[in-house]
C-alpha cells in the first residue's frame, strides 16, 4: 500500500509538469493555454513553424509585441510565414531553406526558459479544428532542452529575413 501510495506520488509530481490537449476535441481549451502562456510571457518566445493562421494567437502575439518581448520565428522561406511581423523591432523572422532541411510536420513554442508547447501540426486553426492532433506543454527541463537542440540545428541553415533591423 505504502509502495502504490508513494508511486502515486511519484506519478503526479511529473505529470503536473505536463499538460496534454487532443485535437479537435480539446481545442478550445488548447488554443486558450497557449494564449494564455503567451501573454505571461516575460523574456523571449520562440516560434517555429510552418504557418501561424488563428485570430487568437496573432492577438497574443501582438500583446508580446506591445511590451517589447523579444520574439523569434523560425519557419520555411517558401511559405512566407511572419512576414506581417517584422515591421516591428523585437521580432525577427528566420526563414530555413526546404532544399536543405526535411519538412516539419509539427510546431514548438518556447515561452521564456520554462514552458516549452509541441503541437504536432501547424499553428492553424482550421486545422487545429478538423485534424486529429496532440498539443503538449511541459515545463521540464528535459523538454526545454530537446527544443532548444531542434532550434539550433534549424538555425544552422537559416537566414534572417531582414539583413538589417530598423
Amino acid at each position: 500500500m505504502k509502495t502504490l501510495l508513494c508511486l502515486l506520488l511519484f506519478t503526479v509530481v511529473l505529470l503536473a509538469k505536463n499538460v496534454l490537449y487532443i485535437l479537435p476535441h480539446q481545442h478550445d481549451s488548447a488554443l486558450l493555454h497557449l494564449c494564455e502562456a503567451l501573454k505571461s510571457a516575460h523574456s523571449s518566445v520562440t516560434i517555429i513553424s510552418t504557418k501561424i493562421d488563428s485570430y487568437e494567437l496573432k492577438k497574443a502575439f501582438m500583446s508580446l509585441v506591445k511590451r517589447q518581448i523579444p520574439v523569434q520565428i523560425i519557419s520555411y522561406s517558401n511559405h512566407n510565414l511572419g512576414t506581417e511581423w517584422v515591421q516591428y523591432a523585437n521580432v525577427s523572422l528566420m526563414l530555413v531553406d526546404a532544399r536543405n532541411v526535411m519538412p516539419l510536420n509539427f510546431s514548438l513554442l518556447m515561452i521564456d526558459d520554462t514552458l516549452t508547447c509541441k503541437l504536432s501540426t501547424s499553428l492553424d486553426a482550421r486545422q487545429m479544428r478538423s485534424t486529429f492532433s496532440f498539443l503538449e506543454c511541459s515545463s521540464t527541463r528535459y523538454a526545454h532542452k530537446q527544443a532548444q537542440k531542434i532550434r539550433k540545428t534549424l538555425m544552422r541553415y537559416a537566414t534572417p529575413y531582414l539583413k538589417e533591423s530598423f
